[in-house]
């Protein structure tokens, strides 16, 4: 109980400091900027946001894949979306080092990841089962095809078409 009050309590200052948090904020990616030294920020649409935290969190309970710890979202009255997570500091970007990585390297990453898409492909589907979407129940996004959403879907077959 203590703990889920100490996080509104943080939320609540964060969004009141946010202003001078993003004046002094760092970019890290396009639209994630760097708050604090264990924290950033994705600004974004509102229902991507949100969609993208509730997963998140679903996967941090459900796997032991290492996922940011969320730590608050928000709809801003400029209707835009606020994404606060923790700031992972350790490690390489992948798709930066693949190539100077050995063969054993490579093998022991994709023996990682396997493990990783194992454990999504295992975990239960919420409830109402039987549909093919997003963690809430609605479309997904996929930006590699599409920003716009799309789903959900009833069967594979549907999906596929």
């Amino acid at each position: 109980m203590f703990s889920r009050a100490w996080d509104w309590i943080c939320n609540r200052i964060r969004r009141l400091l946010f202003p001078i948090l993003l004046r002094w904020s760092t970019h890290v990616h396009t639209d994630v900027r760097r708050l604090t030294r264990n924290t950033v920020i994705k600004l974004g649409g509102p229902s991507s946001l949100s969609t993208e935290a509730r997963a998140m969190q679903f996967v941090s309970r459900h796997t032991s894949i290492a996922v940011p710890k969320f730590f608050d979202f928000w709809r801003g009255v400029d209707n835009q979306g606020y994404l606060v997570t923790e700031f992972i500091q350790d490690g390489d970007r992948l798709d930066r080092e693949w190539w100077s990585l050995t063969e054993e390297q490579k093998e022991t990453v994709r023996v990682i990841l396997r493990g990783y898409i194992d454990q999504l492909r295992a975990i239960k589907q919420p409830e109402p089962s039987g549909w093919i979407g997003s963690i809430d129940g609605k479309g997904a996004h996929d930006y590699r095809a599409d920003s716009t959403r799309f789903g959900p879907f009833r069967t594979m077959t549907g999906f596929h078409d």
